[in-house]
């Protein structure tokens, strides 16, 4: 938490997490309140509390790094590595829209979003930055070729998956349907006849297996 604090280009004035012992902890409730950070939590089985914060763990985490299991110091490392090229990426080269307001015409919903903009350029729009940290903020952004920062991620996330541990017990299962006529492979074929797989990783893993 200090390492993010530290790399904020911003004052840290509050924390909010959801409920897992890795966030309520004395250690990180000690350091708030040591270093004057609001810290609070949602309310359990209330995932919409986070619902930015559990967005983006699928549409940055999930979706690029996978499901798979990592335990090595040098998975750490090369995780640590992936991360901070995907902050680099996201956070100024992917424009970003947000839900404004909606209405709904009979069974069509219309949305209103506001105009797309990188997450950097909303921060320099909200003028809480003092000249200096704009300043290195644009040095970080003009030093960044974003077409070889997707070549830097591709390679890291390559380097990534070979450390991954491979203990299937440990990996989540997908049901997924086939419609065939052949049920002799399957894990078990449900009421319409169709035929149900298994799948012990994720596909973005680039490990998927079918039992």
């Amino acid at each position: 938490m200090h390492h993010i604090a530290q790399s904020l280009p911003f004052a840290l004035l509050g924390l909010d997490s959801d409920n897992g012992s890795e966030f309520i902890n004395h250690h990180l409730y000690s350091y708030c309140q040591r270093c004057g950070i609001t810290f609070t939590r949602s309310r359990p089985y209330k995932k919409n509390d986070n619902a930015h914060a559990e967005q983006k763990n699928w549409s940055v985490v999930r979706r690029l790094v996978g499901y798979d299991r990592y335990s090595s110091k040098a998975a750490f490392e090369k995780l640590h590595r992936t991360y901070s090229l995907l902050d680099q990426h996201t956070n100024f080269f992917q424009p970003v829209m947000k839900l404004q307001h909606k209405t709904r015409h009979g069974a069509k919903v219309h949305k209103l979003y506001n105009t797309a903009k990188t997450l950097y350029r909303k921060l320099l729009e909200r003028q809480g930055l003092t000249p200096d940290q704009q300043e290195r903020l644009a040095k970080s952004c003009g030093h960044l070729n974003p077409l070889a920062l997707l070549r830097q991620i591709d390679s890291s996330l390559e380097k990534l998956w070979a450390l991954a541990d491979h203990d299937r017990q440990h990996m989540p299962s997908v049901t997924v349907t086939f419609d065939t006529t052949s049920t002799r492979d399957c894990n078990s074929v449900d009421k319409s006849g169709l035929c149900l797989y298994t799948l012990r990783t994720w596909p973005p893993a680039g490990t998927s297996t079918i039992e």
